[in-house]
């Protein structure tokens, strides 16, 4: 049985130029100044660096001495498997 199609499924297509264009709800701004979305960068990307090329499922994910965000190394505990060290012990 085909799934009843969502109230966004049915909204008509705007055309522009003979082509059909569906629009989607402008997105809310990003919350804070740019000052501090780059001190939340900073905080994420700063504190570990990789010291090893790290693959995810065979792809690579970060390149030896590049930041490695702290989320990912919380998520996938890269720092209990020697994979990350925190950032300024980086070694040659």
């Amino acid at each position: 049985m085909a799934a009843k199609p969502s109230q966004q499924d049915r909204r008509e297509p705007r055309r522009v130029d003979g082509r059909a264009f569906l629009s989607t709800p402008p997105e809310a701004p990003p919350a804070g100044t740019v000052a501090d979305r780059l001190a939340a960068q900073v905080a994420e990307y700063g504190q570990w660096v990789a010291v090893a090329d790290i693959l995810v499922d065979g792809a690579l994910a970060y390149r030896k001495g590049h930041a490695v965000p702290v989320s990912n190394v919380e998520r996938h505990g890269y720092d209990r498997l020697g994979l990350v060290t925190p950032a300024g012990n980086e070694v040659s």
